[in-house]
């Protein structure tokens, strides 16, 4: 095994990921593949359904089966395929060793449970340690995420905090057993901009050396303030992939360039911010070729007849036929 083989963490290999809804069938994670290191952070960035969250949620086998499926694919951590394993060996797999940072806090702690109750349940899930002890824990992942009366919060249901305090709440559940990795889904998403810096500065510090963290967003403003190395989501597909500042300095898929140019600018002034053109393509009716293609200002009939495939080159890797491969 190589270097860089066996240095990977996380490797996932053709992800496949179908959705049975009453419109009928779509595929909303199309062989997607990507691998992390430990003590790296890595980034999956792109629109919104675009199939990123489904992406992060079926590496510990979170979506709901049915209606969605996994079809395809290997998710191996730490060399084991998380989607061969029998359940209960992955629910002690999830919370010791996978943390999850999920998008909505109110929708992932419970409003009838006090959060030092709920902190403490997911220590003594793994641990054999009397109840007093699960509690002072809490209460110390809270202080080290920031809040500032955590006896306060520790006897508080969810509803009775803020939205800024929930997320540092779910981070301090996600991170309270020192996982191996960590998935952070939309951690920003519904915060303000002064939370948002104080939340992405927090995942900095409390991570692990040793520790990956994946981040699921939209935002390329995270991506690059967080990450070494990212993938471009778009329809399903991954189309770029790389290290951040290569991706940021030389995109070569013209959807990455299109997300670049749409990055606010104070430059801009008065003019209207860049945007790509367009809409998304329904994954129930994807075209033939390429989905970004009736976007997409270089596209040729080549581009409409056939989905391009990631070509490699030198870590660099680009879905399209009109880029240098």
């Amino acid at each position: 095994m190589s270097v860089s083989e066996s240095s990977k963490l996380l490797d996932v290999r053709g992800l496949t990921v179908d959705i049975e809804t009453e419109d009928g069938l779509f595929r909303a994670v199309d062989h997607v593949s990507f691998s992390i290191a430990a003590g790296e952070t890595f980034g999956l960035v792109g629109e919104s359904g675009c199939g990123k969250s489904v992406t992060s949620m079926s590496l510990a086998r979170l979506i709901p089966c049915p209606p969605c499926s996994i079809t395809s694919g290997e998710v191996l951590f730490c060399g084991r395929d998380l989607l061969k394993l029998p359940i209960e060996e992955l629910r002690r797999i999830r919370g010791k060793e996978i943390g999850v940072i999920f998008q909505e806090p109110m929708t992932a702690l419970s409003p009838l449970i006090r959060v030092g109750e709920q902190l403490a349940e997911v220590v003594h899930l793994h641990e054999k340690i009397d109840h007093k002890e699960a509690l002072e824990r809490a209460r110390l992942w809270l202080d080290k995420v920031g809040i500032p009366d955590t006896r306060r919060c520790i006897s508080a249901y969810p509803f009775e905090l803020s939205g800024g305090m929930r997320q540092r709440v779910m981070i301090a559940m996600a991170l309270i057993l020192q996982p191996k990795l960590i998935i952070a889904d939309e951690p920003t998403t519904a915060l303000d901009v002064t939370i948002q810096a104080q939340i992405l500065d927090l995942m900095r510090e409390v991570k692990g050396p040793d520790a990956a963290l994946l981040i699921i967003t939209h935002d390329m403003g995270v991506i690059w303030e967080m990450c070494q190395k990212m993938a471009v989501m778009y329809a399903s597909r991954i189309v770029e992939t790389g290290s951040v500042k290569e991706l940021f300095a030389n995109p070569l898929h013209p959807y990455t360039q299109g997300l670049l140019r749409s990055i606010p600018s104070m430059n801009i002034g008065v003019e209207r911010l860049p945007h790509i053109s367009g809409q998304v393509p329904s994954l129930l009716k994807l075209p033939p070729g390429c989905a970004f293609a009736e976007r997409c200002g270089i596209a040729t009939e080549a581009c409409k007849a056939s989905v391009p495939q990631l070509a490699d080159n030198k870590g660099h890797a680009v879905a399209c036929f009109k880029t240098p491969r």
